[in-house]
């Protein structure tokens, strides 16, 4: 009621009790706090999680189910969303303010439609259309119609919600739009078999001469027509490329028409060979394609076991000359090892990608750029490693191995404002590229980030030092009666201190009870609104016994 009324800014403890006509404390003995109560509510009303109960797939899905999945489900979500006030607010508090709350909620939400998504992802692949992104579209846009027509009775686009003619036309075009993701991606897909087809037929003779030369490397005249043919299909496929239309075509047509000149340069390629004239000719033709359509490369193109060879040389000689000078800074060996990754990656077993060449190049280039600037210790080295998107799981585990040496020894309260402080210059560091060195990994701030969070987390949940305080007060009570018995005084004026939760500290720190030495203040706070007759009943005999000693005092 109160959300539906005043909105989330009215959702306060006082509020809410207010409303009930109930103690506020009440809240914090049922939920544990504000949070726990929202929480509750919100998965109560939230409609996604039954929305994922019904809406699920057969155990072999085929496309056509998992499309008709999709616009069932992306139409409920319009209908529901536009009757439902109590989920248009509980959405425009999750837009309108940062909430850790409201995050975890729909991180839930996100974890359970990724799982029908990933359904999905594999028709799509390679089709260039992301079809997470026009689910993301279609639900972001029926939230900001549903969402703007209740605020403004306005129109967006032209289209009136309080017309039902509208309505149906918004869900009709829902399901237009999700139909027409998969059309595409279906006949891109078959325009990409179709140009496998044609290629084959090109690059049969080229695989028969290469057949031959590898029976007989002396045949000049076999090699001389193998040249004829390499200009052959270059003219060929330079033609192809520039009648490609797109983007994702042009993608497809590389990733096809490289993997097999590739396959073709590796077989020719002979690692104790200093000519390898047949892979080097292959390479060239490669290396002139590639070079007119460089940044539509598809990442995981595999590269020339030849070129590797070259590149590693290359790489190794400037990885060296890097290294001395971070050596003689005083870089410890193992970041050292960690920093030469990159440079070192280059094998001759086929596993080298352009994706690794091409960081590895900005990798390089950074370096270089720098100059004299360079880092002069580790921890400057490690906030460069982080800037250049270098989330090797070798360095994740350097770095959070750093931040551990910061904290040891330290309080809990004081390692935890250090790391928030680290965790502060992971998001202030330069970046000098978007590219990241795994694109299989988080980017390295943020598994950093996420390991910093769990570990402030974990020494939130600890008792504070202060608690070993070696002159805390030993009492036969237990937990319970201790936590009643003090509330009670301090109800009655014993005590001045601020609040409950500061007063649950001292407690926690300065009493040991019945069979514990240590306590944590949410728990010595949790146990002061007990009805547990049990726990109480043995404190009555022990306060009236007190009272008599005041009162013989006074005659």
């Amino acid at each position: 009621m109160i959300l539906i009324e005043q909105g989330f800014s009215a959702i306060r403890t006082n509020n809410i009790a207010r409303l009930l006509g109930k103690d506020k404390n009440l809240i914090r003995y049922h939920f544990g706090s504000l949070n726990g109560l929202l929480k509750t509510y919100i998965q109560d009303k939230d409609y996604w999680r039954p929305f994922f109960e019904r809406f699920r797939f057969s155990d072999n899905p085929d496309a056509k189910e998992i499309e008709e999945l999709f616009i069932g489900l992306m139409q409920e979500n319009f209908k529901v969303f536009s009757a439902n006030e109590e989920m248009q607010k509980i959405i425009h508090w999750q837009i309108s303010e940062s909430s850790a709350l409201m995050k975890s909620i729909s991180d839930e939400r996100e974890a359970e439609g990724d799982k029908l998504l990933k359904m999905a992802v594999p028709y799509f692949r390679e089709s260039g259309v992301n079809f997470k992104a026009i689910i993301a579209l279609l639900l972001g846009g029926s939230y900001y119609m549903v969402l703007q027509h209740k605020a403004i009775n306005g129109v967006v686009c032209g289209i009136d919600l309080n017309s039902e003619k509208d309505k149906t036309d918004v869900l009709v075009a829902i399901g237009k739009i999700i139909e027409w993701a998969w059309q595409y991606a279906e006949e891109n897909v078959n325009d990409k078999l179709q140009s496998t087809e044609k290629m084959n037929y090109e690059f049969e003779h080229l695989e028969e001469l290469s057949e031959i030369l590898l029976k007989d490397q002396g045949d000049n005249t076999t090699l001389n027509e193998l040249e004829k043919e390499l200009k052959r299909l270059e003219r060929i496929l330079l033609k192809q490329l520039l009648e490609l239309s797109n983007e994702t075509q042009i993608s497809n047509f590389l990733q096809i028409n490289l993997y097999r000149m590739g396959e073709i340069c590796d077989n020719h390629f002979n690692p104790t060979s200093e000519g390898n004239l047949v892979a080097q000719s292959i390479l060239n033709l490669m290396d002139h394609l590639t070079s007119q359509v460089e940044p539509l490369l598809p990442a995981t193109l595999s590269l020339p076991k030849l070129f590797c060879k070259q590149q590693s040389l290359a790489y190794n000689e400037k990885w060296q000359f890097l290294k001395s000078w971070l050596q003689k800074i005083g870089i410890d060996e193992q970041l050292l090892l960690i920093t030469g990754i990159p440079f070192n990656q280059f094998t001759f077993d086929g596993k080298m990608r352009w994706h690794n060449y091409k960081y590895l190049k900005k990798y390089e280039k950074i370096f270089e750029e720098i100059g004299e600037e360079l880092p002069k210790d580790n921890y400057e080295l490690m906030h460069l490693l982080i800037g250049l998107g270098f989330n090797h799981v070798r360095f994740e585990n350097y770095c959070t191995k750093i931040f551990s040496a910061k904290i040891e020894g330290l309080s809990g309260l004081e390692a935890k404002s250090l790391l928030k402080i680290e965790r502060t210059k992971l998001f202030q560091v330069n970046l000098y590229t978007k590219m990241v060195f795994d694109q299989d990994r988080k980017p390295v701030d943020e598994a950093l980030a996420k390991w910093i969070d769990a570990t402030i987390k974990g020494l939130s949940e600890k008792p504070h030092d202060i608690q070993l305080n070696p002159l805390k007060l030993k009492t036969r009570l237990t937990a319970m009666q201790l936590a009643l018995f003090e509330k009670t005084l301090y109800t009655h004026g014993f005590y001045d201190e601020p609040n409950l939760d500061v007063f649950s500290e001292k407690i926690a720190c300065n009493f040991s009870t019945k069979g514990q030495d240590v306590l944590s203040a949410p728990s010595v706070k949790s146990k002061m609104y007990t009805k547990d007759i049990s726990a109480i009943k043995p404190l009555e005999p022990m306060v009236a016994a007190v009272l008599e000693d005041l009162r013989n005092f006074l005659i």
